[in-house]
């Protein structure tokens, strides 16, 4: 049994419609309930583009309902499972990103006998 994820507080600084804003809600898009009431929560502060990322895009049941009704500017979602044409052509502003090139890459430096984890150096902490 999994414990319900809870947004029990929002707190913004006036200026933070101008401000990248990254919010942590959770594991997986499986937690739609709570994605797809925060978008309304941000722009009631006043941040006019919500974006949202995750790396398995399951949208199972009603998430593509809810998702599509949270307004979103942006989803981008890995093909790390395979998305239907059928649901993903029913997401207003859904973005697929293909991990083809990294797996690929990392297949060629696990077999060239190189590091994997300097692959990830060009990413922000």
């Amino acid at each position: 049994c999994r414990a319900p994820l809870l947004v029990n507080s929002l707190r913004l600084a006036p200026t933070a419609h101008s401000l990248p804003l990254r919010l942590a809600l959770g594991p997986g898009v499986q937690r739609v309930g709570v994605l797809s009431e925060v978008p309304g929560l941000l722009r009631e502060f006043g941040v006019r583009t919500v974006r949202v990322g995750a790396t398995h895009g399951v949208l199972s049941g009603t998430a593509i309902e809810r998702l599509n009704s949270a307004a979103l500017s942006e989803l981008v979602l890995c093909d790390t499972i395979p998305i239907p044409e059928a649901k993903a052509s029913k997401l207003q502003s859904l973005k697929i990103l293909s991990t083809a090139h990294m797996f690929g890459e990392a297949i060629l430096r696990i077999h060239g006998g190189r590091s994997i984890s300097q692959m990830m150096e060009f990413l922000p902490t």
